[in-house]
């Protein structure tokens, strides 16, 4: 499987979306907070961050010819 720079800015944005749920989900106390869930869902964002950042570098890069 190739990683397209598309592909890479869509796995940014659910890494991102599954942190922000996961917080807000454990804000509202449907779920308990533990440090682990708490840690995946920091890990999550930056993670998701730097992937869809790279993605986008990747998509505005001149390409070589």
């Amino acid at each position: 499987m190739s990683f397209t720079p598309f592909r890479l800015i869509i796995l940014g944005v659910v890494l991102m979306l599954f942190s922000a749920v996961a917080s807000f989900v454990m804000a509202l106390r449907w779920i308990p907070s533990t440090l682990w869930l708490n840690f995946f869902a920091a890990a999550a964002t930056i993670v998701g961050l730097t992937i869809g950042l790279y993605g986008m570098f990747q998509m505005t890069r001149p390409r070589e010819r």
